[in-house]
């Protein structure tokens, strides 16, 4: 069954998110819609319009336009569905996307969630959430209890996507691609730690299936919530998340906490998407990490 969505409004459409979501409504086959790709006034992100989606990139300001500025642009197109990709410092404004998108009377709303926030738990016991967290979960209160959404003018819609933050072209922060470096470099590796250094490592090595002790960087929870210098200077050159963002990320996968029960995955609801298993998932991690 084909779609009746006539025009798609998505805001981030160059960040990571943003694309993703703009090429699966491009390859969607049963999707016939209209995309009105918003990006920054900096951005060099272009998209040629396809067959069966029209796809419009159109470069704002979310800093300085007007929430009835931005009404009329939504009007003007004739937008139906509202799709909040934003992060970062940008994310504070969709609270006036939202209000935009009421003015013209946008019925359809996905805020900016596409993560499921976690709370780690230090060694003594205290709940610690990153600010990152914090605000996320506040403008995401802001936007389903927003009075369009409490009236009934308008619905919503959460995304929550993987918990998984490894990177193969950021391998201080990635396991399986340091290991897989080091059995072809031959080279010493050292395993950023986010955690007790005093806790044994062992690896498999490529011969015989013998273990091989890896060299941890000393520093701890606290340390990592305390004071961010103590993380190796390679990740603190310049990130989108900030040093004690991903050494909390890594505290919790250490622990587990990555995990996302039966009633909250829905992929039953779309056999065109193929799973990837964990062993897939390091594999292709670590193959791209040799290129």
């Amino acid at each position: 069954m084909e779609s009746t969505i006539s025009t798609i409004a998505i805001f981030g459409a160059n960040g990571h998110t943003g694309k993703l979501i703009v090429q699966t409504l491009v390859q969607a086959n049963n999707l016939k819609c209209k995309v009105v790709a918003f990006v920054s006034p900096r951005s060099d992100f272009n998209l040629k319009d396809t067959e069966d989606i029209q796809v419009i990139v159109r470069k704002l300001d979310l800093t300085q336009i007007t929430r009835e500025e931005l009404g009329n642009i939504l009007g003007e197109a004739r937008v139906e569905t509202v799709i909040i990709a934003l992060g970062g410092e940008i994310l504070a404004r969709q609270l006036m996307i939202q209000d935009a998108a009421t003015i013209y009377g946008v019925n359809r709303n996905y805020p900016s969630d596409f993560v499921m926030p976690q709370i780690a738990w230090l060694p003594r016991g205290e709940a610690y959430i990153h600010p990152i967290w914090t605000i996320k979960i506040k403008l995401l209160q802001q936007a389903i209890r927003h009075p369009a959404i409490k009236s009934g003018r308008m619905t919503y819609t959460l995304i929550g996507c993987g918990e998984f933050y490894d990177a193969a072209e950021k391998p201080l922060m990635c396991v399986p691609v340091v290991w897989e470096r080091w059995i072809h470099n031959k080279n010493a590796i050292t395993l950023q730690v986010v955690g007790s250094p005093d806790r044994n490592g062992t690896y498999p090595g490529e011969q015989h299936g013998k273990a091989r002790q890896a060299k941890y960087h000393p520093y701890g929870p606290d340390a990592g919530y305390l004071d961010p210098s103590s993380a190796p200077q390679e990740l603190q050159r310049g990130d989108a998340f900030p040093v004690d963002f991903l050494m909390t990320l890594r505290y919790l996968q250490g622990q587990g906490m990555f995990w996302r029960p039966a009633g909250m995955r829905h992929n039953d609801l779309f056999p065109e998407v193929k799973t990837v298993s964990s062993d897939e998932y390091m594999k292709n991690l670590t193959s791209d990490g040799d290129k």
